[in-house]
C-alpha cells in the first residue's frame, strides 16, 4: 500500500486531497496544529499534531 502525508490534511484543499488519497488505496496521515479541526474535518485519517513554524 503506498503512503502520502498531506501538510494541512484539515483545510479546504488538504481535506479534499486527503480523501481523494484515501479513495484511491493510499495510507494517509495529515498534518496539522488543530487536533480539534482535524478529527473533526476527516476523523477516519490518521493525524500528526504539529505546528511545522515552530520546528526547527
Amino acid at each position: 500500500m503506498s503512503k502520502a502525508v498531506v501538510l494541512g490534511g484539515y483545510g479546504t484543499i488538504g481535506s479534499a486531497c486527503m480523501r481523494a488519497l484515501m479513495a484511491a488505496g493510499y495510507a494517509v496521515a495529515g498534518a496539522g496544529r488543530s487536533a480539534w479541526a482535524a478529527r473533526r474535518v476527516v476523523p477516519e485519517a490518521d493525524w500528526v499534531i504539529r505546528d511545522i513554524a515552530a520546528v526547527g
